[in-house]
């Protein structure tokens, strides 16, 4: 009875030792995910506001720059290209909502405010 008391007690030392290594290495791991969410949503953010930024630009009458590569494009080229920059916007946009009504998004916002000091 003594002896197998003894070896439960050696059992548990040896699975109570690997916990804390377990919860460590998902612990890394969570903070490389939230560091790379990190990362997107500023590309994102930067990609919202200089579409913002166009579209204001063009609701008040003002012409944009578009990036346009050297050789120029032709007309129907050009309609879909601000198509494709139109569908892009709104998939950015979406995910930028999804992402900020989640609970990472809402925890990312937060640190953002106080780390403003807001």
């Amino acid at each position: 009875m003594i002896h197998q008391d003894a070896e439960d007690l050696r059992a548990l030392g040896e699975r109570a030792s690997f916990l804390p290594l377990k919860y460590q290495a998902e612990n890394a791991q969570l903070k490389q995910e939230l560091v790379d969410l990190y990362k997107r949503e500023m590309k994102l953010l930067k990609i919202i506001d200089k579409r913002d930024e166009q579209l204001a630009q063009v609701t008040s009458g003002k012409s944009i720059k578009l990036p346009i590569k050297k050789k120029q494009v032709s007309r129907p080229a050009d309609r879909k290209e601000i198509a494709r920059l139109n569908s892009d916007l709104e998939y950015l946009q979406k995910r930028y909502e999804a992402l900020k009504n989640s609970k990472l998004g809402r925890l990312q916002l937060w640190y953002w405010r106080k780390k403003a000091g807001n």
